[in-house]
């Protein structure tokens, strides 16, 4: 939220967002003799009962009451969180709970008057310096995210109490607006003005949208929803197929949290709230039935954006389908996503783009669009309107047929990589065919979509790679012309990024930065679910995905992402090479005594410098780690069969250092710092068809051919020591901006035999790992949110687990 704060006056906010009632006149005299001097300011404790009994007075709430909820978390909400306070409608209203759902206004109260105000009203402002005071607001917009995402929202209410003081915000995708901080004590008639007001706003005024209707138990479309969730889909011979989509709208109808001592499953704790909502396309509006959202954004300035698997109202019997809310910036040249797909469908440019998401409809929702910005505008009049900090988010929906599995749900590594194999086709028709270039290649970009295929055995559901999110896309009218993309900030996914462009925020983004992307997509999902020889994977997580460096205010990439792709290495602590091992036919190799401890060390982390994995054999279900006489790097590798996968990453990853030798500018060094060892976790094995696996290299065997890369990464290194090395370079490196070489290279390697079925691994991440876990959990982290420094405390950012 760092630079997207505005402060008004009471009697400007008032006046732009709280309005009167129209045809009612305002009671002036009973504001100016409201009291609230009986709230105490002692103790947060102290305030809750004293507070609801002044707000609680039908001539001030008449259809609102204010309920204290400070003991009491959301059973509702995954996280369990609560807030001080809030007001709720009558016939809506919690005991002594927080009620995420159905909260109109988030209370929450401070004792102290500076020490926790979040905001500054000095020439210093509006935000706060100290630690303490960017907790609290941490803390406040984490509220409002739960807000947001539990309910159809635009905008959202908050009063901030802050012992004698008060201040009043809302909350939009664009910014924070806040009032500066009042006395209620001294001047009642603020407090008591804007809660006669409140009580009196539409819906709409509140910031619920009057485009989203709730689905009532009992109801024809309640009991639809509830029968298409048991329903089976089958094909034409009688297979049943779209089991994902099914079962993916079937939890989005109940609310569940993890069991205290086993997180993996999950106890239904009640029905969710479902809506009908409406998509206002160009032939006309089309409803969908949706419950909870699929995925959400777990930020509160930004897009937005919320998934929802869901039925066609005007299609009740048909496919489930995909339908994306979300709060698109509308700026000059930025394009609806569903214009983009409709180019990416059609039969201009030599046909449809394969692997592409199919659209069925799109719209702005009427005119919902932020309003901070324009504020910050109205205050800054000798700022040019692009300048501004905030940017202009309007609502807008669209929906797509396929719906697809995220990525992390690979069953074996092969998948995966025919999944990034086929994304890289659909990469290189947009862009040849179309003019387009994607420009955020990420975890939650990349999607499996189980395609039904037609064999001798019957229909069966093979995975298909769908490059998905096409909103920051570009059109080129002539690859690597001047008017090829470039934007006026950054965006894209951080993790996801080449290291060029996070090296230079103002670098265009060319077809070998989103090829490096989809490099950097199959590291992260191997680092994580792939047997490897690095002893601690939420430090490598850390300093190669999430790591930034500050210089000056502005955040570049981190060292070790950068240091890979210039070098063509990826190592572990100790300096050897980052090597990759399958489940299959290994046997393991000895183990010594913990650190040189007989009997071994209670700390389960390997010793810096000589740690080395043992994996699993058939009958085990855990790994384990050796340290002091363990066995080394290479005697692992006697006893270990080393992956596929590090044969493709080589070739790869050669190309990559190649376009960096040639045209990369190096701007500093920065010295990293070493990685730590942490035990890996335990893993069972899916159950995957070899079947399959023959299909899949079968299927991209015309893609292949039998030429290998004609360097590798060590004698590129020759090569740019040698007078002819230039020639090698640009060679290498051309392949890398080829889509059909690209193509070749994942080919040539899917068809290599030795490829496992079994060899995924439980997720090595540390469950304690808190760096960034929106990627952990594969949603999306801009640009905008790489601050660690703006007033989202750490501890706080993800805090809606839905």
């Amino acid at each position: 939220m760092a630079g997207k704060i505005v402060l008004l006056s009471f009697e400007e906010f008032l006046e732009k967002f709280v309005p009167a009632p129209e045809g009612e006149s305002e009671p002036v005299d009973q504001f100016k003799a409201a009291d609230f001097s009986t709230i105490p300011h002692r103790g947060e404790s102290d305030m809750y009962e004293p507070l609801t009994a002044a707000f609680n007075q039908d001539w001030l709430l008449p259809h609102d009451v204010a309920v204290a909820t400070p003991n009491k978390g959301d059973a509702d909400v995954a996280s369990m969180q609560k807030i001080d306070g809030g007001l709720y409608r009558h016939n809506d209203a919690p005991d002594d709970s927080t009620r995420w759902s159905s909260i109109e206004l988030s209370i929450e109260c401070k004792t102290e008057p500076t020490q926790q105000d979040p905001l500054d009203d000095s020439s210093l402002g509006p935000e706060a310096g100290s630690i303490k005071r960017k907790d609290v607001l941490g803390q406040i917009m984490c509220y409002a995210v739960l807000v947001f995402d539990n309910q159809q929202r635009t905008h959202h209410f908050t009063l901030l109490m802050l012992g004698h003081m008060a201040r009043i915000m809302r909350w939009d995708r664009a910014g924070l607006l806040a009032t500066k901080k009042f006395d209620y004590t001294k001047k009642p008639e603020y407090l008591a003005q804007f809660l006669w007001r409140f009580g009196r706003m539409t819906p709409e005024q509140r910031g619920h949208d009057p485009t989203a209707q709730r689905v009532l138990p009992g109801s024809d479309d309640y009991k639809l929803m509830h029968e298409r969730a048991e329903r089976l889909m089958k094909a034409p011979d009688g297979t049943i197929v779209g089991e994902h989509a099914r079962e993916m709208f079937k939890n989005s109808l109940f609310l569940r949290a993890p069991l205290k001592d086993d997180p993996v499953n999950q106890v239904i704790l009640g029905p969710a709230a479902l809506w009908r909502l409406t998509v206002h396309g160009s032939s006309g509006h089309r409803d969908f039935l949706v419950g909870l959202p699929h995925t959400t954004a777990g930020t509160l300035a930004g897009r937005g954006t919320r998934t929802y698997v869901a039925i066609d109202a005007a299609h009740l019997d048909g496919p489930f389908v995909y339908l994306k809310d979300a709060w698109r910036v509308d700026h000059q040249g930025i394009e609806q996503e569903g214009k983009i797909l409709a180019i990416l469908n059609d039969g201009t440019g030599g046909g449809p783009v394969r692997a592409v998401p199919t659209l069925r409809c799109h719209g702005d929702v009427g005119d919902q669009v932020t309003r901070s910005q324009k504020v910050w505008q109205e205050k800054h009049p000798d700022i040019k309107p692009e300048d501004c900090p905030l940017k202009t988010h309007r609502h807008y929906r669209l929906v797509v047929d396929e719906v697809c599995r995220p990525l992390r749900e690979f069953d074996m590594f092969l998948d995966l990589v025919v999944v990034i194999h086929d994304c890289i086709e659909a990469h290189g028709h947009a862009y040849r065919r179309k003019g387009l270039l994607h420009r955020d290649i990420s975890a939650g970009n990349v999607l499996i979509y189980p395609k039904p295929v037609v064999t001798d055995n019957g229909t069966l559901e093979d995975p298909v790679g769908i490059l998905a999110d096409w909103e920051l896309a570009k059109k080129v009218e002539e690859p690597n012309a001047k008017n090829a993309p470039r934007q006026p900030d950054r965006t894209g996914t951080w993790q996801f990024t080449s290291a060029m462009a996070l090296d230079n925020p103002k670098k265009r983004i060319v077809v070998q930065d989103d090829m490096e992307s989809f490099f950097h997509l199959l590291l992260y999902y191997a680092i994580r679910f792939l047997p490897h020889n690095c002893p601690n994977v939420g430090d490598f997580m850390d300093q190669y995905f999430d790591g930034q460096r500050e210089e000056n205010g502005v955040y570049y990439g981190g060292v070790l992402k950068l240091s890979a792709m210039r070098t063509g290495a990826l190592t572990v602590f100790g300096g050897d090479a980052l090597k990759f091992y399958t489940t299959e036919e290994y046997a393991s190799p000895k183990v010594g005594s913990a650190c040189g401890q007989e009997g071994g060390s209670e700390d389960p982390r390997i010793c810096p410098g000589t740690a080395t994995e043992v994996l699993p054999d058939s009958s085990s279900s855990t790994s384990a780690l050796s340290c002091g006489n363990a066995a080394t790097a290479q005697e692992a590798d006697d006893h270990l069969e080393l992956h596929p996968i590090n044969s493709l990453l080589s070739d790869f990853l050669a190309r990559i250092k190649a376009h960096y030798v040639l045209y990369y500018t190096p701007r500093k060094t920065v010295k990293a710092k070493p990685a730590t060892g942490v035990a890996r976790t335990s893993f069972s094995k899916p159950s995957t068809s070899t079947a399959r696996r023959t299909r899949l290299q079968f299927r991209v065997a015309d893609d292949s051919d039998e030429e290998s890369d004609q360097a590798s990464s060590s004698e590129i290194l020759e090569a740019t020591l040698s007078a002819q090395g230039n020639k090698l370079l640009e060679g290498v490196a051309a392949k890398l901006g080829d889509h059909k070489e690209m193509k070749k290279l994942f080919s040539r390697h899917i068809r290599k035999k030795g490829w496992p079925t079994d060899d995924r691994v439980a997720d090595q991440l540390p469950k304690k790992y808190r760096r960034n876990m929106e990627t952990a959990r594969g949603t999306k982290r801009t640009h905008e949110t790489a601050d660690l420094g703006t007033a989202e405390p750490q501890s706080k950012r993800s805090c809606s687990m839905r």
